[in-house]
This record gives structure tokens, sequence and C-alpha cells, in this order.
């Protein structure tokens, strides 16, 4: 399987990575007892000889039907001081996983969503439950909810990312914005090669839209400052009937920055409806 944008999984060893569904009955877990392997996991053959390499599996005994097929990101990049050949998972179940795609070695997990039915996961990349999260016949309340916390657009990591007007990186930061922000914490003759490191363009895009924030705008002006640059919201702002949200929104002159704040700001509301945040 391959990821927008990123490597092959384990081209010369691994090959082809398989996804697995949640066992059913999906709720019912007394009728199928242990840990239903290779549901909710990913699994790694060799193309050749369709023999297993590795697998990992996410939930086992899955009784919230949080199968495990999202698209992962492959990414080959540092972890914890080593260069590592990796495969990052936004699971259904409410954690972000970081496994090695070439040996299917578990190397981290966290909660990226509001979670409520596992203390942590260990140190083997297992589960340790909360008590009492299991579904009942009167019901129970567990977060995520049946959709997952991940369960919509299938993600990519390109670091290099350049748009057609130059935006770099994983935030898509202009040169002059990266620098600027970069001088302001200290950083001199900031080289624009240095935007496509995932960390500091990460640091700088995360400043830079926590400056844009402080100001108390509308998110549309906030969205669209981030796109397209202060100094033309500020003229947009201008117009009559911009002070309404969607009078401001339709009105963008630039395709893809209209695009872009319909796109974020729809989404925002659909995960509004499904978390309660």
């Amino acid at each position: 399987m391959r990821s927008k944008s990123a490597p092959a999984i384990g081209a010369t060893s691994i090959g082809i990575a398989v996804q697995g569904s949640s066992r059913s009955p999906d709720w019912n877990g007394e009728k199928r007892a242990g840990d239903n392997l290779y549901s909710d996991s990913v699994v790694a053959l060799d193309p050749d000889t369709g023999k297993l390499k590795w697998y990992f599996q996410f939930t086992p005994h899955d009784v919230h039907d949080w199968d495990s097929v999202q698209v992962p990101v492959l990414a080959d990049m540092p972890f914890r001081g080593k260069q590592r050949k990796l495969m990052l998972w936004a699971n259904r179940n409410g954690f972000f996983y970081v496994l090695d795609r070439i040996t299917g070695e578990y190397l981290s997990a966290r909660p990226f969503v509001k979670q409520t039915w596992a203390k942590e996961i260990d140190a083997k990349g297992r589960p340790v439950r909360i008590p009492d999260t299991s579904p009942t016949r009167a019901g129970i309340e567990i977060w995520p909810g049946v959709t997952g916390g991940q369960n919509w657009y299938s993600p990519s990591f390109n670091p290099r990312a350049t748009s057609p007007v130059g935006a770099r990186g994983l935030m898509q930061l202009m040169p002059d914005v990266g620098r600027a922000i970069a001088r302001s914490r200290g950083i001199r003759n900031l080289e624009t090669e240095r935007l496509y490191d995932p960390g500091l363009n990460i640091q700088l895009g995360t400043i830079h839209l926590a400056g844009l924030f402080r100001g108390n705008r509308e998110v549309v002006h906030i969205l669209a400052a981030y796109n397209a640059g202060e100094s033309r919201v500020t003229r947009w702002l201008k117009k009559a009937g911009a002070s309404d949200p969607e009078m401001f929104t339709e009105r963008i002159p630039y395709v893809e920055t209209r695009d872009y704040v319909r796109s974020v700001v729809r989404n925002r509301a659909f995960y509004r409806i499904l978390y309660d945040w």
C-alpha cells in the first residue's frame, strides 16, 4: 500500500501491508473470546511468497467497531535521534501510533482525540483498558464513538511540499513569513531550505497561527490570513458586507484561499457535531 508523496512500505523486504477489519458481531465480544487476531491490525506480507513478515494489532478484542482501515502515512524521518522508516497511523480507537514499517516494532502511541476506554498503551503496544467500558444493553458512553477518532480523508506526509506560489513545508509557510517568525525567536538568516525541516516548520507555523488568533477575529478571517496573508485580509475587510463571515468567504477573490477556508470551516462543523468540544 502506498500513501501519496511517501516511499513504498519496506520496498526491498516487505512490499505490501494489509489492514484488518473488526470481527463480527461487532459489539458482542462474549461470542468471540480472545484477541481475535488480525482483526483491527496491520499485516505485512512478502509479495513474492505471501508469507507473514510482521503484524501489529491496535485494538485486541475490539467491541467498539474500531476497524483499522485508515490509510497510514509512510515517512522516512528521525525518531528519537535515529533515522527510521516509519508508519504513522491515526487509528479509529483514538490513538496515534508510530511503528517501524520494516520490522513492525511498536514505537509510540498517544491520544489525538478524546478517549475514555484505555488508561494507556503499554510498552508492547497493547491497550490497558479501563474497567467497565464494554457495550451493555443499558448503554454506555465511550469516546471515541462508533465513527472513531479518524474516519475520513486519507492523509499524506510530504515535508518538501511546495505550493505554486512558493509556500513550503508541512504548514505551507512563505519564506518571508518563516524568516520573520524565526527572527522573532532569535534565529537569524534562516535559509529557505530549512523550511523543509518538519520540526522547525511546524514550530514556526504554529507560532504564526497562534499570532493570528490573538487578534480575536472571526475564524474565516484567520484562515484567510494564514493562506493569503494578513495584508490582503485587511484589504478585503474594507468591502461592504465583509463583517458577515459567509459573505466574506464567498467574496474572497482567490479560488485556492476561498476553497481552503470553506473546507476547514466545513470539517470543523462536522467534528463539532461528532465530538463534544
